[in-house]
């Protein structure tokens, strides 16, 4: 049986979910389809490739995984509207060639194919993914490869996700997403977190210096001591703010991309002690 994920900005209400669904189950009765996601925010591509980043690597070999999110990042607006398909680590993708492919992965995908030749065959009127995206998905369903929809084209790399600043004592990173609750998720790796780390104590703040704590909690209620915030690794492995019941995005107003979180190692707790004395 074949497995299709769907990860989109089509919404929960409206026509759209429901017309892709159908269509593909006219053509592949039978098949499991997955929604990661249809309540992606219009043309925030950046939240897309988190929810999708989260979880692709949870399905089975061979699941074909399909993308449509537009961006108003990128240099080249005619890319929403390119499509490709493609193979990487033993799964099947399908999607805009708008510079999502290499913020989920960190690198381009060494070759992509244009599903140009299969618009062209169908009429695919306004919404164009409902017919040229189900004829991929059944070709790949019966064993074909992404060589048989066109020509190779370059995969358009020059959106990606913001990176951390790594120290020697110190990371500065940022949220790359809130989820439905309002905890913010960092761009900050569990790896990337002990590798500086190195068993030092160590402080992290958001924004203003109350918005402060310095321990690494096991779940979303273990509030403790002088901490106003939660710190977590969540399991996509990045390093999660939250506050117990209550937005952690609403308390401080904080954005995406845009807020500054600060580690700081110290290399004893006196150290640590004497430099939280010294700021209040």
């Amino acid at each position: 049986m074949i497995t299709i994920s769907l990860t989109t900005d089509w919404g929960a209400t409206g026509c759209y979910v429901g017309q892709f669904k159908a269509k593909l189950a006219q053509r592949l009765p039978g098949a499991q389809i997955v929604d990661v996601s249809h309540s992606i925010l219009p043309y925030h591509i950046n939240d897309a490739v988190y929810a999708l980043r989260g979880c692709y690597q949870f399905f089975q070999n061979k699941t074909i995984h399909v993308v449509s999110i537009a961006s108003s990042i990128i240099d080249d607006l005619s890319k929403n509207r390119e499509f490709v398909c493609f193979q990487y680590k033993d799964y099947s993708f399908i999607g805009p060639n708008n510079g999502f492919w290499s913020m989920l992965f960190g690198e381009n995908p060494p070759k992509i194919y244009s599903l140009e030749p299969l618009r062209k065959k169908n009429s695919c009127g306004s919404f164009s993914e409902l017919d040229m995206f189900v004829a991929a998905i059944n070709k790949l369903a019966i064993g074909e490869t992404p060589e048989i929809f066109g020509t190779e084209v370059g995969c358009y790399g020059k959106a990606k996700l913001p990176s951390p600043q790594i120290q020697e004592d110190q990371i500065l990173g940022t949220f790359l997403y809130f989820d439905s609750y309002g905890n913010g998720v960092t761009n900050i790796t569990k790896q990337t977190f002990e590798d500086v780390r190195r068993d030092r104590p160590f402080v992290i703040t958001v924004g203003r210096l109350s918005n402060r704590t310095d321990c690494i909690s096991n779940d979303y209620e273990n509030l403790s001591g002088d901490n106003k915030i939660i710190a977590l690794f969540n399991t996509s492995g990045y390093l999660e703010l939250s506050i117990p019941y209550f937005s952690l995005k609403n308390y401080g107003s904080f954005e995406a991309f845009s807020t500054r979180i600060v580690i700081k190692f110290y290399d004893s707790m006196e150290a640590k002690e004497k430099n939280e004395f010294s700021l209040f």
